[in-house]
């Protein structure tokens, strides 16, 4: 009796035993499988919750350098990969506010300016350049592209404006390589602006371009836009009083 219990006794711990290492190895088998895969997932996951671009977009410190031409009026220039970029014009004051990058041959600059003719102030100027600190293409308002008179200038309406068409920070975009840009007619007072213009006449207008690499862009386009009658229209939706004959 002694023997066989003693024998009944081992095949259990036997069995036990292979329980636990079946469980033991579908655990470890568990384990390896779900790291592998969570770790694919993880990764997926940052990718897609980073922004992108911001990694992309800000040019490394090391490719460009701010230096100032004249403290006052403050002018400031740049050079990219130690060559300095001519602003094809003369601008009475000039801030260097961002420098971004396109894919591994392209810059974008946003400029601050104060044109010294009529001393008008345009912020968010944008400079497209190459590796070699070549000017691609720069915007500018139509009539200051006029009086420019470079084939570089690309003149939009009106001047930059971080209001319109739900921009915040910035009136402009940088994503996937692709430039997006909004601009309005008006300065200070958009009410007054958008009386004075002809009621069919563009109000605001979004563009964009997109870098095909190798110093090559798009052509500029009109994503949306909006007259100075519907500008006015959705003053007096949002329960403004909007009365023209004050400006006349």
């Amino acid at each position: 009796m002694k023997k066989n219990e003693k024998a009944k006794s081992n095949l259990i711990l036997y069995i036990i035993i292979g329980v636990l290492s079946v469980l033991l190895i579908i655990a470890l088998l568990f384990i390896i499988f779900n790291n592998k895969d969570g770790g694919k997932k993880k990764k997926k996951v940052t990718e897609d919750n980073t922004k992108e671009t911001l990694r992309l977009l800000e040019a490394p410190g090391d490719e460009y350098e701010v230096f100032e031409a004249s403290s006052y009026p403050l002018v400031q220039v740049i050079s990219i990969n130690g060559k300095q970029v001519d602003y094809k014009t003369s601008y009475y004051s000039a801030i260097v506010e961002k420098v971004y990058k396109l894919d591994k041959d392209a810059y974008i600059i946003s400029l601050s300016a104060i044109y010294n003719d009529q001393m008008e102030t345009y912020d968010n100027i944008l400079y497209a350049v190459d590796k070699d600190a070549n000017v691609l293409w720069f915007t500018s308002d139509k009539s200051q592209c006029e009086t420019i008179g470079s084939d570089l200038c690309i003149g939009l309406n009106g001047v930059s404006n971080s209001s319109m068409f739900g921009y915040s920070e910035y009136p402009f975009k940088i994503e996937n390589n692709k430039i997006s840009i909004v601009t309005s007619i008006y300065y200070q007072d958009p009410i007054w602006s958008a009386c004075l213009a002809e009621s069919e006449s563009v109000f605001a207008a979004e563009y964009e371009m997109e870098y095909k690499g190798k110093g090559k862009f798009s052509n500029i386009k009109t994503i949306q836009s909006i007259t100075a009658g519907e500008y006015l229209k959705q003053r007096q939706d949002n329960g403004e009083t909007v009365d023209c004959t004050l400006y006349e």
